[in-house]
């Protein structure tokens, strides 16, 4: 899986939509924390362009979140809907 400007906010939709569905279930505190801190920054170019970028805070980390967008990134719409058999992923 390969993330890109571009892909990580679709992989970042996907996780959210499993989250509101209840298709993934986080009981790990640490990946609850860093969930809650995750940062979406908007960066404005002199140009008059921006650009969008999501981490955790200068200093923490986010490598539970990375695993868990890239996982939701594997989903196909499918799945994210409903309308196979996955079941849910409880971390």
């Amino acid at each position: 899986i390969r993330t890109t400007v571009s892909s990580k906010p679709a992989m970042l939709d996907k996780l959210q939509l499993m989250l509101d569905r209840g298709s993934i279930i986080i009981r790990s505190a640490e990946t609850l924390r860093q969930l809650r801190r995750y940062e979406r920054r908007v960066k404005h170019r002199s140009a008059g362009g921006s650009t969008v970028s999501f981490s955790a805070p200068k200093g923490d980390f986010d490598d539970m979140v990375s695993t868990c967008f890239i996982y939701a990134g594997t989903k196909n719409d499918r799945e994210l809907v409903g309308n196979t058999s996955v079941g849910f992923c409880i971390l």
